[in-house]
């Protein structure tokens, strides 16, 4: 509350006693806005005026004998106002000013101004008091909308200046100051609104923004302002305006003005990000794309290097290719990681971007500084893009020397890496749809070539087309079924120990020992087939011609690894079937598969050794390289 004493010199205004104030009273009650009331020496109401009645929301007859100083809202203001009220009875002063909130009947409360004087009697002494109260609500929230408007240029970070009609200036918010290079306002003040503006633009403002103002009201535009400190040429967004008195009348001129720089910068990521992608577009190469795409993120960010990284789960990172500016050298190659990174605390962060400003400083860098040291990097960006079950993909950004990445500089990173990903996933994709359209013509070329085969010597072997049919479907169906095998592992390779099951699934009596066979052993494609159709063709020529074509014969097959591991071997015994008498003096189709067709397919060494108990089959598999999994 603000309240002051009223000097003795005005108190000779009520020389005329309380009758006279009370008759001036009256003639205020009904009609002004301001309330007068009547109050005693104890300061109770006598009168409630309709102007105190309308703001409080209390009738007369609800006031009477209450004091004046409780309607305030506060506690403070209460104690206040009947300190003052009690010095004024006592003839200390003859009156006294205030202003406070009051409280109001159903709730909330108002802003009054009021004015109490002491009324004295007919003797000369003080009988009571005259209380004024007149709302000063819409005052009170129009100086505070007056103090927030003010605070809000103060706290703007727009430029908000006014100037007068002759173009100096009046007044520039800390924000345009700031912006500006300027360091007070008088700085400000001793230079012209030209002055703000280059060199080249200062006639524009005469000429053309200034006369539109005037015609329009307002002038809206991209302009330029100078920094007078830093000499920098600063895009802004100007908005001006014509300012007017309480009048109307034109007094001067009024601006808020954006500086555009960090929405240009952003413009700028938007268009990188466009043209990598337009780059990125026309290349089909997954490197080829990683190294674009970092050359075009490191440029941007000013780094000294960039690049892809995949981190798999045996504590290395691998490095295909990488982009650098020549002032520090490739890191191209694999690194062990926990050399640069703590693996725990990589596995704990989410796969999120992770920026460190300064290697030295960062705890999470710093027990690495020398290895980062090493390589020139003192500041780094790492972007997951992809994250899969035994490997993190990301892209990589370093500098040499530290510095603070900014959230643009860290969400263009982003996009822009998200951005290269797909590009290289979809080249991978389309690299891989190629790939396997060339395999698959060539598989189908080769299994065609194999049907011709068999379906040629088939017939040569048989010597009615009734024994042909199953023969030759028996040697499909073999087919098939290695291809199934294959097809499930994607031609990556089979295990030895599926293909022997598979290949002998429909033979009976047969004794299969995979003890020595080791369950992770995966034979190359070539190897499978060529297994599986000798497998078919022992099979047939046991139930034909071997044990299986008698009472109680039975065949055992056997596996182990050569002792050198250069190699695996089958072996096929047939006992208790019909003796042999050595060879036979003609070979079927499968014998002649067995001999020589396998190897050359597989570099499969087939050895049958014609014993009287059975045939002894041998079957030598080199360990051969397997092709690489797709990417």
């Amino acid at each position: 509350m603000v309240g002051d004493p009223i000097t003795s010199g005005t108190g000779g205004r009520f020389r005329g006693g309380l009758e006279s104030i009370i008759l001036d009273s009256e003639r205020l009650r009904f009609g002004a806005a301001p309330g007068v009331q009547q109050l005693d020496r104890e300061g109770r109401f006598l009168t409630v005026s309709t102007p105190l009645a309308q703001l409080c929301g209390w009738t007369e007859q609800e006031l009477a004998g209450r004091r004046f100083w409780e309607l305030a809202a506060e506690d403070d203001d209460r104690r206040l106002l009947e300190d003052r009220f009690r010095a004024m009875i006592r003839g200390e002063v003859p009156g006294f000013v205030a202003k406070c909130g009051h409280a109001r009947k159903e709730g909330g409360q108002f802003w009054a101004g009021l004015r109490a004087f002491a009324a004295p009697g007919a003797n000369g002494g003080i009988v009571g008091a005259v209380y004024i109260i007149e709302d000063d609500t819409h005052d009170r929230e129009a100086a505070d909308a007056a103090r927030q408007l003010a605070e809000l240029v103060e706290q703007s970070t727009d430029f908000i200046g006014i100037a007068r009609l002759d173009l100096s200036i009046v007044f520039i918010n800390p924000a345009g100051l700031r912006l500006v290079g300027l360091e007070s306002l008088d700085a400000a003040r001793a230079k012209r609104v030209p002055d703000y503006f280059p060199e080249q633009e200062r006639d524009f403002v005469s000429a053309t923004l200034v006369p539109a103002v005037h015609e329009n009201g307002f002038w809206q535009g991209e302009q330029t302002f100078r920094n007078f400190s830093t000499g920098e040429m600063i895009p802004v967004w100007c908005n001006t305006f014509l300012l007017r008195d309480a009048q109307g009348r034109i007094t001067g001129y009024g601006t808020a003005t954006r500086d555009l720089r960090e929405l240009h910068k952003n413009e700028g990521w938007l268009i990188a990000l466009l043209q990598l992608g337009d780059q990125l577009r026309d290349l089909h190469s997954p490197a080829q794309i990683a190294v674009a795409a970092a050359e075009m993120i490191g440029r941007l960010l000013g780094a000294t290097r960039a690049g892809y990284a995949v981190i798999a789960m045996n504590d290395t990172v691998h490095v295909e290719r990488d982009w650098t500016d020549g002032t520090v050298a490739s890191i191209a190659g694999t690194w062990h990681l926990p050399t640069y990174w703590n693996l725990a605390r990589l596995a704990e962060e989410p796969p999120d971007i992770i920026a460190v400003s300064d290697v030295a400083a960062d705890p999470r860098a710093a027990p690495h500084a020398a290895s980062y040291a090493a390589i020139s990097t003192q500041a780094l960006l790492l972007v997951p893009v992809m994250v899969k079950k035994g490997s993190i993909s990301f892209l990589f950004v370093h500098d040499s020397l530290p510095r603070e990445w900014s959230s643009d500089e860290i969400s263009f990173a982003r996009g822009a890496a998200e951005r290269a990903w797909g590009a290289m996933e979809r080249a991978a994709a389309e690299l891989r749809q190629t790939l396997m359209t060339r395999e698959l013509n060539h598989r189908v070329k080769n299994t065609l070539a194999v049907v011709q085969a068999i379906a040629l010597q088939t017939v040569r072997s048989t010597t009615d087309l009734a024994s042909f049919g199953p023969s030759f479907q028996a040697r499909l169906i073999a087919l098939a079924r290695a291809h199934d095998l294959l097809t499930q592992a994607d031609w990556q390779g089979v295990c030895l120990s599926e293909v022997l099951q598979a290949g002998l699934a429909t033979g009976g009596n047969i004794q299969v020992d995979l003890q020595d066979c080791p369950d992770d052993d995966i034979l190359p494609s070539a190897q499978a087939l060529s297994l599986t159709m000798a497998l078919h063709e022992l099979l047939t020529n046991a139930v034909k011609h071997g044990a299986l074509s008698a009472p109680g014969g039975s065949v055992s097959v056997t596996c182990r690894m050569e002792a050198d591991g250069t190699a695996r071997i089958v072996e096929w015994t047939e006992r208790g079937g019909p003796r042999l008498q050595g060879a036979p003096a003609r070979k079927g189709f499968g014998m002649r598969l067995l001999g020589r067709g396998l190897a050359a397919q597989s570099g499969m060494v087939v050895r049958m050794d014609f014993r009287p108990e059975g045939l002894h089959c041998v079957l030598h598999l080199p360990r051969l390289a397997l092709p690489p999994a797709a990417a």
